[in-house]
C-alpha cells in the first residue's frame, strides 16, 4: 500500500498519469471514492499517459461505459447504476479485458466476480476544498511492484 496527499486537481492528474505509464493492457483498476472526490480526474491522468486528450474524459455515468484510443485503449467503466455482478457479467466486461486497460468508478459489484484476476485499488477521499487522500493497493505481485515504481517516480 501506498498513500499520498495531493493538494490540487493538477497533482491529482499528475499522480494519475505517473501510475498510467506503468500500466498495461489487461491490467485493472478500481477506484473508489464518493461523489466528488475525484475518481474522473485520476482517470484522466490515466489517460493522458496513454495521449489521450483529458478533455475526452469525463464521468461515464450515463452510458456505463467510455471507450479512448491512445498507445493503449483506455475502457472507463462507470458502475455507479449497476445492481448486481451478473448484470456486469451480462454487459460483457470480460470480453474486453485484455484488449486494453480498464478504469472502473464504483467496482463495488465487480469485485464480487473478478475471481483470481489481479487489480489494482486507488482509494480517493477528499479532505479540503482541493486535498486528497490517495490509497493505493494491491495483493498481487505485479501490482506491488507498479507501486513501487509509482513511489520513485511521482512527483507531485
Amino acid at each position: 500500500m501506498w498513500e499520498v496527499i495531493t493538494r490540487s486537481r493538477k497533482e491529482t492528474i499528475n499522480l494519475g498519469y505517473t501510475l498510467g505509464r506503468f500500466l498495461k493492457c489487461g491490467d485493472i483498476v478500481l477506484l473508489w471514492g464518493e461523489l466528488g472526490t475525484g475518481k474522473t480526474v485520476f482517470a484522466k491522468g490515466i489517460s493522458l499517459s496513454k495521449g489521450i486528450d483529458s478533455r475526452k474524459v469525463d464521468s461515464a455515468s450515463f452510458v456505463l461505459l467510455k471507450i479512448y484510443e491512445g498507445s493503449d485503449r483506455i475502457f472507463h467503466y462507470d458502475f455507479f447504476r449497476i445492481h448486481s455482478p451478473d448484470e456486469i457479467v451480462e454487459l460483457g466486461f470480460f470480453e474486453y479485458v485484455e484488449e486494453g486497460i480498464s478504469v472502473v468508478e464504483w467496482p463495488h459489484y465487480l469485485i464480487e466476480v473478478l475471481g483470481e484476476i489481479p487489480f489494482l485499488e486507488v482509494f480517493i477521499e477528499h479532505f479540503n476544498r482541493n486535498w486528497r487522500k490517495i490509497r493505493i493497493i494491491s495483493s498481487h505481485k505485479r501490482f506491488k511492484t507498479t507501486i513501487n515504481k509509482l513511489k520513485k517516480e511521482y512527483r507531485g
